[in-house]
């Protein structure tokens, strides 16, 4: 099992802050690290009060259209006005 210095530590979880905002699936690719460390992780430096982002719960709103995981949408072009609608 490999060891994380404290400092790499924080990096790697700002980077779920602002100004990046990554999420933690895009974040284990880039860096290499699992998912499930990224979210332990996550919860020892809430448990010692280091800001974290806030913890979601994923329903299938809000996503975007077209992507694994998503709600599934219907989208057409009104023939009357040309604009695009999308139901889902």
């Amino acid at each position: 099992m490999k060891r994380y210095s404290p400092e790499r530590k924080a990096v790697v979880l700002a980077k779920l802050l602002p100004p990046y905002n990554m999420t933690v699936t895009a974040l284990a690719q880039q860096e290499g690290i699992s998912e499930a460390t990224l979210y332990t992780w996550r919860k020892q430096a809430k448990a010692e009060g280091k800001p974290v982002p806030a913890q979601t719960k994923k329903r299938g709103y809000g996503r975007k259209p077209g992507l694994l995981g998503g709600s599934p949408c219907i989208h057409f072009e009104s023939p009357l006005t040309r604009d695009k609608v999308n139901f889902g």
